[in-house]
């Protein structure tokens, strides 16, 4: 059934109550008119009845004079003087009765009242006339009787009318206040639940009227307890840890607001560029990934000054071929989106990052995921931040480890970062061809790869810094270098699980303890095999004993990259794994780059 309006209700009974006074005031003004005709008719009536009587007194006297006259001809009896006298009065009110029955709509000329006076001389009487005269004056009073009726008829045409208007305007305003006064018991209602969301009472269903702006602020009522819920569930959100780990939880709740299917954080850094940090997309390809780099200053980002300020781009599209051209547009579009809207995070410090939300259909977001967009980033953004935070700990605290191993052992700080380098670029290809890989795994095996002989801190000077061949025993001492390592960062590691319930270090202790396992089994310490090795530690493998080859040692020279690439090669299948092996191999133009742009 349709729905009734409470607006369109008052605005009908409002346009009919203007008609209905209208028309009585139209028939008021018909009314008013009329009786200004009629006054009118009745000053005119009034002056022409007496002026026919002053007419008629005047043919009387001139009748008199013409019976007492002895003058044969009507001339010669006008000049007497009396007579004379007599006729200027009569032909004086003639002309002004002719004026007057004019106004009224008379036509008395025809009627050569001037010529009454001669004939009254000739015929030596004055009664005929006189009856023409008094035939007029009955005419023109029957007219103003007539006119005087028509005004009455009127009237009570008018009272009538009036009165059956008043009762419908009585009963148009009855009609409206009883519609108003459910309307308005609705609103009351809609204001109670309103007061039990705030307080955080759940709603009980109240029986509402059936009227359209009923179920729109009802409606609305239901969108604000969505947001007030929505703002609870953030408000309770309390997660401690990795980015990686925190997005996809909230993930959800953000997808229970607004229609999304990807969901990315970016970071600023002090060099001013932004960089992808983490997402959580729907769609099977990602091109762009954490780590991705650019300048935030030739991004249209920059114009996003305040938390206030959202970018909403519904049609990429258009936008990446006629507005801006830039590769991160182009991945997000070759992941499939067509839509983007982007809320900055901002702290007492500055310009923290971005968050992001797709969708894959055109002009998917709109002024209420605006809203939603900056309220999600003013609530979570401590939590983005103290992850980031955490994030950038594990960083730092593996530079200083990385520095660590770097004063004690003869590798040089250049090694650890062409290590990492080497290792995050296999990581990253082996990513496109095994789902294992992830952006955290990839952004954990580039910290934590220079890390992979930290236990060399504990091999005595004399061993680790001996220019010559080690003995057989300082060898199996040497070895010691991969427990001591484990046995440091799993330390470490336990102590922020018990802390914090995080894994932080699981990767760093695989690179650890398995960078000198071998694919055939024959590596140490726990002469793992095959696919028992951990993909960070095939990995570092592969890189460590790449660089160790092309760097110079007390105990040997640096070999040429063809040459280490050569032995890389037979190394795989035995050695190294071979999927990985085929992956750095095929990459030997940009392993050289990472090798010039880190020399020593």
């Amino acid at each position: 059934m349709k729905e009734k309006s409470i607006r369109r209700v008052y605005k009908r009974s409002t346009i009919i109550t203007f008609i209905l006074i209208a028309i009585v005031g139209v028939h008021l003004g018909i009314y008013f008119n009329e009786g200004r005709q009629n006054d009118r008719i009745n000053n005119y009536s009034t002056v022409s009845v007496r002026l026919i009587n002053d007419m008629v007194s005047s043919l009387n006297r001139i009748n008199v004079m013409s019976l007492d006259s002895s003058e044969e001809t009507f001339a010669q009896f006008s000049q007497i003087d009396a007579v004379r006298e007599e006729l200027t009065y009569f032909q004086d009110k003639a002309d002004a009765f002719l004026n007057e029955t004019e106004i009224l709509g008379f036509d008395y000329a025809s009627k050569q009242l001037s010529k009454f006076p001669e004939l009254v001389f000739t015929n030596k009487k004055s009664a005929p006339y006189v009856s023409l005269l008094g035939d007029m004056a009955r005419e023109i009073s029957g007219y103003r009787n007539q006119r005087d009726e028509e005004l009455k008829n009127i009237s009570n045409n008018i009272t009538i009318i009036s009165f059956v208007m008043l009762v419908f305007i009585l009963i148009i305003l009855i009609v409206s206040y009883t519609f108003q006064n459910k309307y308005f018991i609705s609103v009351d209602n809609t204001i109670e639940e309103m007061k039990s969301l705030v307080d955080g009472k759940s709603i009980t269903p109240i029986k509402r009227d059936s009227f359209m702006e009923t179920s729109l602020m009802y409606s609305k009522v239901k969108e604000i307890e969505k947001k007030l819920q929505f703002q609870n569930e953030l408000l309770k959100y309390d997660s401690f840890g990795m980015l990686e780990t925190i997005l996809p939880q909230m993930y959800p709740l953000l997808k229970s607001q607004m229609d999304i299917q990807r969901l990315a954080v970016a970071f600023t850094d002090n060099n001013g560029n932004i960089i992808a940090e983490t997402l959580k997309s729907e769609k099977p390809k990602i091109i762009l990934n954490a780590g991705f780099k650019a300048p935030l200053e030739k991004t249209s980002l920059i114009r996003l000054r305040s938390e206030n300020d959202v970018r909403i781009i519904n049609d990429l599209e258009d936008y990446y071929k006629n507005i801006h051209r830039n590769s991160s547009t182009w991945m997000i579009l070759e992941e499939g989106f067509r839509s983007s809207i982007t809320v900055p995070m901002y702290t007492q410090t500055g310009l923290l990052g971005f968050i992001f939300a797709n969708n894959d259909q055109k002009n998917a977001f709109g002024k209420k995921d605006e809203e939603t967009m900056k309220q999600f980033a003013k609530t979570l953004k401590s939590e983005i931040y103290n992850a980031y935070l955490m994030q950038e700990l594990v960083a730092k605290t593996s530079e200083a480890f990385a520095d660590l191993v770097e004063k004690k052992d003869f590798e040089t700080g250049n090694h650890l970062s062409r290590v990492a380098n080497y290792s995050r670029l296999m990581a990253q290809k082996l990513m496109d061809i095994n789902p294992q890989l992830t952006p955290k795994l990839i952004r954990e095996i580039f910290w934590f790869s220079p890390l992979h002989d930290i236990g060399k801190v504990g091999i005595p000077d004399k061993i680790l810094l001996k220019p010559g061949k080690l003995t057989p025993e300082e060898y199996d001492f040497m070895k010691k270098h991969v427990d001591i390592g484990v046995q440091v960062i799993y330390k470490m590691n336990k102590t922020l699980i018990e802390s914090t319930g995080i894994h932080f270090l699981d990767t760093c202790i695989h690179i650890i303890g398995e960078h000198h396992e071998k694919w055939d089994g024959s590596g140490y310490p726990q002469g793992l095999k095959g696919e028992e090795i951990s993909i960070p530690g095939r990995i570092v493998a592969i890189a460590d004993v790449f660089d160790a080859l092309i760097s110079e040692r007390v105990y040997k020279p640096a070999f040429s990259p063809e040459k280490a690439f050569g032995i890389i090669a037979e190394g795989r299948g035995k050695h190294f794994c071979p999927t990985i092996t085929d992956i750095f191999l095929e990459s030997k133009d940009e392993i050289i780059r990472i090798m010039k742009s880190y020399e020593d």
